[in-house]
């Protein structure tokens, strides 16, 4: 019964963690899209703000991937790794993004790709829902 009873603790904290962990890229993510959608709205070129949000928003992303790579499993692992990359490419490539708003579609298209497949392994891994396999911009 103790056995029974360290293991289902075990189990709990384990989950813990990992939760903790995946709400850390949650979070993260929530300030990369917010930076988008601002830099969206501006309809210009980007600010030396909305180039920090972006920043910011990419660095908390490389953040919450090393508590997930600790947590696991590596299903999670590889969807926040796939997220990390779209959230600094946001960053990073910023100086060649399009003046206008119309022109981030395939940019958008990439994040929610990625926040799409990093959530669903997540909920699985949580045990909130059954694998699915990953979505793929069409192409």
């Amino acid at each position: 019964m103790l056995a029974v009873q360290l293991r289902a603790e075990d189990h709990r904290w384990q989950r813990d963690q990992r939760q903790a962990a995946y709400q850390a890229m949650l979070l993260a993510d929530r300030r990369v899209e917010e930076a988008v959608a601002a830099a969206v709205r501006h309809g210009g070129p980007l600010t030396a703000d909305l180039i920090e949000a972006l920043r910011l928003g990419a660095a908390a992303s490389r953040e919450a991937v090393l508590l997930i790579d600790v947590t696991g499993p590596a299903s999670v692992m590889d969807a926040a790794s796939s997220l990390m990359g779209t959230h600094s490419d946001l960053w990073t490539q910023q100086p060649q993004w399009p003046q206008g708003p119309g022109q981030w579609g395939e940019a958008i298209g990439r994040l929610h790709v990625a926040q799409v497949n990093f959530r669903r392994a997540a909920r699985t891994a949580l045990g909130y829902v059954e694998p699915e396999p990953p979505d793929s911009l069409p192409g």
